[in-house]
């Protein structure tokens, strides 16, 4: 965060700063509107604890930090009490600043299961720097992604040898994933020497 705030890193479709304030009871409408918007888009990280410039849509400061009685578990209650359908996949962490005070950070994935409503019954989605209301049609795109297969990725690292990266195999559909095979690079290291049984056998069903 203190990196974003000295790089200048702007505001963007997957980035929005907010000050402290805009986790208060008073907010949780606003607080919906803004988690529901990123999950109908393309995902993003939402930072609570940043003042920023209006104009420009640069971080100016981390400001006093949240107050501790609106931590992460009153903040997962809000996200799930206020969007419908519930989202997965949302990360919330929370970081002490030496007020007592805190800075959190939410990260919100795009959504297969929308489209997410907002506590208002509109549904909403991340347009430049600010969440706007869904057309009809924007609607139903989102509600079609269930329905598409995502396109294959292909991830090739360059990083030294002596790294040990972990990752997570997920199915983000509504349907098993069927008849899986895989097919690793011949110079990569397994911690047990090999991959896991299901890598090398395929997996039947996800």
């Amino acid at each position: 965060i203190e990196s974003f705030v000295r790089n200048q890193v702007p505001e963007s479709i997957h980035l929005d700063y907010k000050a402290s304030p805009a986790l208060d009871p008073k907010k949780r409408d606003e607080i919906a509107k803004d988690i529901s918007a990123f999950a109908n888009s393309d995902g993003g990280l939402i930072i609570y604890g940043v003042e920023e410039d209006k104009a420009s849509h640069l971080p100016v400061r981390i400001d006093a930090g949240v107050d501790p009685k609106w931590n992460r578990e009153w903040l997962e209650q809000v996200i799930t009490s206020n969007v419908n359908p519930r989202i997965d996949g949302v990360e919330i962490r929370q970081f002490n600043l030496a007020t007592g005070n805190n800075v959190i950070c939410v990260h919100v994935q795009k959504s297969f299961r929308g489209p997410h409503q907002a506590s208002d019954k509109k549904y909403y989605k991340r347009f430049n720097f600010s969440s706007f209301p869904m057309e009809h049609y924007e609607v139903e795109d989102v509600r079609a992604r269930a329905q598409i297969m995502p396109p294959l990725v292909v991830l090739d690292l360059n990083v030294p040898s002596e790294s040990c990266l972990p990752f997570v195999l997920r199915n983000v559909g509504n349907i098993p994933a069927r008849d899986l095979k895989f097919k690793w690079p011949e110079k990569m290291k397994w911690p047990s020497g090999s991959p896991p049984s299901q890598f090398e056998r395929g997996i039947n069903f996800l």
